[in-house]
Order: C-alpha cells, then structure tokens, then sequence
C-alpha cells in the first residue's frame, strides 16, 4: 500500500470567498462563464470531483457552446481526483487549483499552458511531470507555496526551453525527485526561497553546450543538489497493449519518459501520465506516440482505432518486465538466458549479467537504466 506523506501549507487555510459559486454544471464538471465566449471549471458545491477528470476543450450550456480556457482557483484542491487530462482551449491553472489532492497520481498538461501558477500541483502524488513548451514560469512571485511543493512521490520533472524561471517553494519537500531534465539553454532563474532546500542527489540533464554555465549559476552548481549531464539518447520503448472501454481508450505510457502524442500529423499532447486516454473516434484515426527525454525521441509507436481494435500487431505488450524493489533490480517474464545490462545515467556500461532467478542485488543506490531482451527501463533505488 502506497503511503503518502504532505507538508500542509498555511496559505491553504482560507479559499477565497465565493469559491463555491457556480453557473452551470455538464456531464460531472461544473463551471463559470467568463464572457459570451469562454468558460472556465470551477469548484463542485460538495467537493465532490473523483476519479479520472477530463477536461474538454468546449462546453455546452442553453445552447451557447464555450471555449473552456481556465481553470479556476483551488477548483479540485482536496477532492479524490486519481488522473486529470487537460484539453489544450486551457490557457490558465488557477492557484491552488489541484493541492493536496493526495490520490492524483498522472496529469496531462494543455499545450498552450505560459505559467504553472502557486500551488497547482502541491501536496499530489504525482510522479512525473512534463511542462509544455511555451511555459515560462514555474509558480507565482511573492506566493507561500510552491508549484510543486510536497509532491512526496515526484521522481521525474521534463522542463522545455521556454522556461526562464522557478519561483519560491518550487519543488521543496520533493523528497523523491531524482532527475531534471531541463531543455532551457540559460539556466532558469531559481534562486527563490527553499527552492529544492535539503534535496540530494538530483541529476540535471541540460543542453550539452550549457554544461558550463548550469555549472557555475546558482542553485544548480550546488553538487550536494544536483549532478550536472549532457543528454543521451532515450532508450528504446516497447508499449502495453492499449484498453479499450465502452467510450474512451486508454493507452498505458507509465516508464520514466515523456511522450508526445499526435493525432493524425498533429500535436495534441505531451505527457508523462501513466496514460493517455482518448474518446474512441467514429472513423478511422492514426495516433503516434513518441518517446523523449526533451533533448531526443525514441522510435514512434502507431496505433490506428476507429476499428473493432488498436493495429498495433508489433506492440502488444513486453515478455520482460524490469523495475526496482527497495535495493535490488527485479527482472520478471521471459528473461532467462538473456543477459542483464545495467548502464550509468552518461550510458557507460556499469554491469552485464546472466540472472536465474531475476533479482541483481549489491547496487549502490542511484539512476540506472536497465535493459534485458527487447525491454529497456530506468530504475531508481
């Protein structure tokens, strides 16, 4: 059983008053008009939003359809939300809008997102996070909460090149966070409050031509922080069979990269969910996905729906399985007989390995990327 440990934050005692006002409510979200156009999700009267939450990208109420572009302050804060996928109409996260939802594992972020504001994320169970392009800024100036603060279970955080600068309390108490992959040439401006305070053992993976000025600009020069590397290729991925319900389709991502994801030749998202999940489509639709560390992308994987079932004869599912328990590599399904590789985070080959009974023990804890027949993960342990 997962166990969860927050920080509460003091600025969340009060909400704003008339947090709770709504103007009309559509298949489970509720909402307020913000002009004759738009609309943005807010607050349900009994703080009662759960489970998986799309958001979409228009809503329709008496006949007018809104674009929805926002989502309001502390909208789903404290409710029992376990996954949140944002169509990319949302411009705006207000403060506070999901913290301290402890069950909120996975999130989809809009592409056309400029600020991650005070707050959103702090206190979930996120573990991975993928910022879009276009994001400029992680938290709110002068706010008493960071972004992503108390995220307990955060490992991994995807930073693209817009990004100019981290605020206060950013990621503070993220005591799981382990790698950065930050695409930003000068380094972001972090040098806010209890930013990454008492954190170890981060690495930093920026462009390599700013390995140097990364290397002598606070915070990140701080060595006890982070471990500064130029980027390497992602490794190969192989993808679980995608689940089809009666109307959406979920395709599992769920290892330590992001993805892209297009629909037809388009860009419709980037994420690094568990999953992305799809309204099944009446004709037939390519999706692409593509994995990266930011720097580079793995080989695409394609599915084609709108038929009985995904084509997706070459990706059905990995006959080897690889992840960590507590201190030991635990290989599971069809890997005897194949050697175990085990590379460092700058892909130097560390070990190579037969294993009968599937677990490799005596590593020193840290970031591996371990790779066994046709499947390749990174570990942390």
């Amino acid at each position: 059983m997962r166990t969860h440990v927050f920080i509460a934050l003091s600025a969340m005692a009060l909400l704003p008053a008339g947090i709770n006002a709504q103007d009309f409510e559509s298949d489970g979200l509720y909402y307020n008009i913000i002009n004759s156009e738009e609309a943005e999700v807010t607050k349900s009267p009994a703080n009662d939003y759960a489970g998986f939450i799309y958001i979409p990208a228009t809503v329709e109420n008496a006949g007018v359809e809104y674009k929805v572009t926002q989502i309001g302050d502390a909208a789903f804060s404290y409710s029992a939300i376990t996954d949140v996928q944002i169509s990319n109409n949302v411009t705006k996260i207000g403060t506070e809008a999901f913290a301290f939802s402890q069950d909120l594992e996975s999130v989809t972020l809009p592409l056309n997102l400029t600020e991650v504001t005070a707050g959103a994320f702090a206190g979930t169970s996120i573990t991975a996070i993928a910022i879009p392009e276009g994001v400029k800024g992680i938290g709110t100036a002068n706010a008493q909460d960071g972004a992503f603060q108390s995220c307990g279970l955060l490992e991994t955080v995807f930073i693209p090149s817009s990004l100019t600068r981290i605020e206060a309390y950013g990621f503070n108490n993220c005591q799981s966070l382990r790698e950065i992959y930050c695409k930003a040439a000068t380094p972001p401006e972090a040098t806010g409050w209890a930013i990454f305070i008492d954190l170890t053992g981060i690495d930093l993976i920026v462009p390599e031509e700013s390995v140097d000025a990364y290397s002598q600009t606070t915070p990140w020069n701080d060595t006890e922080t982070f471990s500064i590397w130029p980027p390497e290729d992602p490794a190969w991925v192989q993808l679980s069979a995608p689940v089809e319900r009666d109307e959406w389709i979920d395709i599992p991502l769920g290892s330590n990269l992001a993805y892209k994801i297009y629909e037809d030749d388009r860009l419709v998202a980037i994420t690094a969910a568990e999953a992305y999940r799809i309204r099944r489509p009446d004709e037939k639709t390519t999706y692409t996905i593509v994995p990266t560390n930011y720097f580079a992308d793995s080989e695409p994987i394609t599915y084609t729906f709108g038929q009985a079932s995904a084509n997706n004869p070459s990706y059905s599912g990995k006959t080897v399985k690889i992840s960590a328990k507590g201190n030991d590599i635990v290989i599971t399904g069809d890997y005897k007989g194949k050697p175990v590789n085990i590379y460092g985070i700058d892909g130097r080959l560390i070990k190579s390995i037969n294993t009968e009974n599937g677990i490799i023990s005596g590593m020193a804890s840290g970031l591996y990327i371990v790779g066994c027949g046709e499947a390749t993960e990174k570990v942390v342990l």
